[in-house]
């Protein structure tokens, strides 16, 4: 049974036990060749199925036989994960999946370095951890991206980047979608469906105060930012 103390759940080793004799029950019944099913009940690394076949059988392709059982049998499931692997890298063991889902990954931080838990899901680790955390992944995506042909990005630029899509405490892609928040009509037609964002701006009467660098370019204005962000004042004297 689990005890609940302070409100923590400790799930005792008569329930773990329970849970693995039914799963394998499960799996013998499932399997008509099957007679035994067990596996690693503590590190989970490991199982072992006995099959039977009648004497009669001329030949049996065991591979074939094993792919099948494999195919209909579900050892364990959990929701959004499609596939897991495990690699070793400098003699720690990694186990790394196709799909996530941090809430069920979290319950077995017996078996789990959770400290170590990354994943270039943007909206998972934004709902889970929070924006800044969203943050830090779109910088490392980013690079890892240019790390594959060898270019080097100053990491300022990055962050820039990355600020601009988390700046409203929500990940917002660099897309037309994205650029729908853009409170500068000119810069939402400079990027893509023109006559989208034009049709908009006449039927809702909105200004554009020529603030953003792309408005600023269209109009044949100095873009406010580096020598642009400021403006030189020359006082002079009349001489009578």
């Amino acid at each position: 049974m689990a005890k609940e103390n302070d409100d923590v759940v400790e799930i005792t080793e008569d329930e773990i036990s329970d849970k693995a004799n039914k799963t394998m029950t499960e799996v013998v019944e499932n399997l008509s060749s099957a007679t035994n099913y067990t596996f690693d009940t503590k590190l989970h690394r490991w199982c072992e199925l006995t099959v039977l076949f009648p004497v009669s059988f001329l030949r049996v392709d065991l591979t074939q036989a094993l792919r099948d059982a494999a195919i209909r049998s579900i050892i364990y499931e959990i929701k959004n994960i499609k596939r897991a692997i495990t690699n070793k890298e400098k003699d720690v063991l990694y186990l790394k999946t196709e799909g996530i889902n941090i809430v069920q990954m979290s319950k077995y931080s017996n078996l789990l370095d959770l400290n170590k838990l990354y994943s270039n899901d943007i909206h998972a680790i934004a709902n889970t951890y929070g924006i800044e955390a969203a943050n830090k992944v779109i910088i490392k995506e980013i690079q890892n991206v240019f790390n594959v042909y060898g270019i080097t990005v100053d990491p300022r630029h990055l962050t820039l980047v990355a600020d601009y899509m988390t700046y409203n405490g929500i990940f917002e892609p660099m897309s037309r979608k994205g650029m729908e928040a853009s409170t500068s009509p000119l810069q939402q037609m400079s990027f893509e469906s023109s006559l989208i964002f034009l049709k908009e701006a006449v039927l809702n009467s909105k200004k554009d105060y020529i603030r953003s660098a792309s408005s600023c370019l269209m109009l044949g204005q100095p873009c406010r930012s580096g020598t642009g962000a400021f403006s030189l004042q020359h006082y002079s004297k009349e001489i009578n």
